[in-house]
């Protein structure tokens, strides 16, 4: 269990202070933890996870912190008996908005131990995201953003942030440390209340440490244009250049393309929803990217329902469909929701193009007033269409069947059963694992 939702501002939306302590205790038995072809036995164990936060916030300026760790007692088939703090994190961010000028800080922690995650509970998936064993990821990110001139007809901007992953005990070829490095700055041109345009440059350096020693600068010159159509459309046009330069060291090899790049997009807000019309051409380091896409959001009694269908081409691939189908409703006493996606990308990881599949689906009824019962699925296959495909075509899949209760005010227990798998073909095969868990939870709210 994390902290409690920090809410953006003070109560009743009055400066303040919100401290938040969470507490959980969970117990849980696990076959073949680590998704092995095989299973070498049940692994148990018991997770206490303390968690703080902080969010205050001022007319001008806001900020937040939450941290959070587990003490996990462990009795496992391979690593036997111990105990050990894991799964540490740290947010960190700091606003500021004095009207004609905003700044944005921000800087994240994480390690986490990788057998007991569950990739598929991320926003995005790469290939890196496909594993089965131990070890750990450790991951640091920070940034700013900084704009000035908000109420003037020329503004300015500068952004800058970094992240590094690391891999501790991780026997997959793909889990290598890496770190990416970026700095834009720009220029705001408000021409009338319904025109903009910005004009920039961006950098970014990759540098991996896997078998090639990789090393990837991207320069980019952006010019954009905003205009409101009318009252409820909106017309967006980017036209760029791309340079984008590849060294590897081993073997030593160095290899740059370059060339234009562009994007234009339509919005149209509708009495029950939204159009929207894209079509972009990108540069990477395997050439060029076409994508086209349109899509249709429609508000429903009880729900919503999400549509984009397209298409994507570059130079390694042929055309290829993409596109997202996203489905809610929620009734009186229960709730329901699906989501069905496909998107193509040059994968910095393997570079090749990965084409990514995603289904996620769960429904929730409540049992009693005091009580809920609810059914997760979320699958996932992801493969490489390009010069090197072979050994990173793989697929998982998880289920989850949870009884949540609210014991009193501030007391939860929740309990159920799950089922984890991943099948990366030959020679590996597929592995499964099978659990159950218990938790008990409160969190703590102090207002000053």
């Amino acid at each position: 269990m994390s902290a409690g939702v920090l809410p953006a501002s003070g109560q009743d939306g009055e400066p303040g202070r919100l401290i938040t302590f969470g507490v959980s205790q969970t117990f849980y038995a696990r076959d073949n933890l680590i998704l092995a072809p095989s299973s070498a036995g049940t692994t148990y164990a018991s997770d206490t996870r303390l968690s703080f936060g902080l969010d205050t916030e001022t007319d001008i300026d806001s900020f937040s912190l939450s941290a959070e760790s587990v003490l996990r007692l462990l009795d496992d088939p391979l690593v036997g008996r111990e105990s050990r703090l894991s799964d540490p994190r740290l947010d960190v961010r700091y606003e500021r908005d004095n009207g004609n000028s905003q700044l944005a800080l921000f800087a994240n922690y994480a390690k986490l131990d990788l057998a007991f995650s569950d990739p598929l509970s991320q926003s995005s998936l790469g290939v890196a995201d496909f594993f089965r064993g131990g070890g750990t990821r450790e991951e640091i990110i920070g940034g700013l953003r900084f704009e000035t001139g908000i109420e003037a007809p020329l503004g300015f901007f500068v952004e800058a942030d970094s992240r590094r992953i690391d891999y501790s005990g991780a026997n997959d070829p793909l889990l290598f440390a890496n770190r990416t490095d970026r700095a834009q700055v720009g220029l705001i041109f408000r021409f009338s209340p319904v025109a903009r345009a910005t004009l920039s440059v961006e950098q970014e350096q990759y540098d991996a440490e896997d078998t090639r020693d990789s090393q990837r600068d991207t320069r980019d010159v952006t010019l954009g244009l905003e205009y409101d159509t009318s009252p409820v459309s909106v017309f967006t046009m980017e036209v760029g250049h791309t340079e984008i330069t590849e060294r590897l060291l081993a073997p030593v090899d160095r290899s740059s393309t370059s060339g234009l790049v562009g994007s234009v997009g339509y919005t149209q807000e509708m009495p029950n929803g939204e159009l929207t019309l894209d079509a972009s051409t990108i540069l990477t380091q395997l050439g060029r990217q076409n994508e086209f896409e349109v899509g249709r959001r429609l508000e429903l009694p009880t729900g919503s329902l999400d549509i984009s269908l397209g298409v994507a081409q570059g130079d390694t691939f042929d055309p290829l469909p993409i596109g997202r189908i996203a489905y809610m409703t929620e009734w009186p006493r229960s709730r329901f929701d699906v989501a069905l996606s496909r998107d193509v990308a040059i994968s910095d990881i393997v570079s090749d193009a990965t084409i990514t599949t995603r289904m996620d689906a769960g429904y929730e009824v409540d049992v009693t007033a005091l009580s809920s019962l609810s059914f997760d699925v979320a699958y996932a296959d992801i493969a490489v269409d390009g010069p090197d495909p072979a050994g990173v075509s793989q697929e998982q899949g998880s289920v989850y069947l949870t009884y949540r209760r609210n014991l009193t005010a501030d007391w939860d227990v929740s309990l159920g059963l799950e089922h984890r798998f991943i099948d990366e073909g030959a020679p590996l095969g597929r592995g499964t694992s099978n659990g159950v868990f218990f938790s008990l939870e409160r969190d703590f709210e102090l207002f000053r």
